[in-house]
């Protein structure tokens, strides 16, 4: 029990322990609950505010999950990572490996040619929606949401930003990603978020 707060807290270390059992308790945990409502409600509250990104074998191949860190949005799945900042395109690309991935230490991604790439102190980490979709086609790289797109496209000297209301619809690996009549390029890489 006590193992199952800790793992709870640690998801969530800006919180004093008066501020975590009140959690508990506004999910049922709390005084009249029983050792096994107690413990379900620490175990749901530790897969919702995760300590640690899951790494290697343990990583589940269909899961994404969404980081906040000190300078950037992460999300991170089995083979990807999107990191999104303020004011500038998202970018993609396949990672090798976690290096670090823990509440209250450094991102550390590593690519295949053993490169760390440090991203900031992780703030949170949580289960990753479905409600938006990171698209990287060969001509522009689009974040679709619900109310509609954004595109960038990276020319020589600027990058081209198209804020649309359309959405593609379904998308698939090699399909053409057509939007507001444009060609937006064959898909390369998508992730759900």
């Amino acid at each position: 029990m006590i193992r199952a707060l800790a793992d709870a807290w640690a998801g969530q270390p800006d919180l004093s322990i008066t501020q975590l059992l009140m959690q508990v308790e506004n999910h049922h945990g709390g005084p009249g609950a029983s050792d096994e409502e107690f413990l379900h409600v620490c175990q749901a509250l530790a897969s919702r505010y995760m300590a640690r990104l899951p790494n290697g074998a343990d990583f589940p191949v269909d899961a994404a999950y969404y980081l906040r860190t000190c300078s950037a949005e992460v999300i991170v799945n089995a083979q990807s990572v999107a990191i999104l900042r303020e004011g500038s395109a998202p970018s993609m690309w396949r990672y090798n490996s976690v290096g670090s991935a823990e509440v209250g230490n450094e991102l550390v991604l590593v690519d295949s040619n053993l490169h760390r790439y440090a991203y900031g102190r992780v703030k949170s980490i949580r289960p990753a929606g479905t409600n938006n979709q990171l698209v990287k086609t060969s001509e522009c790289i689009a974040l679709i949401s619900a109310t509609g797109s954004t595109l960038w496209f990276q020319g020589r000297r600027a990058t081209e930003i198209l804020r649309l209301r359309d959405t593609p619809g379904a998308l698939a690996l090699g399909e053409v990603m057509m939007l507001g009549g444009r060609n937006c390029g064959i898909v390369q890489g998508l992730m759900s978020f």
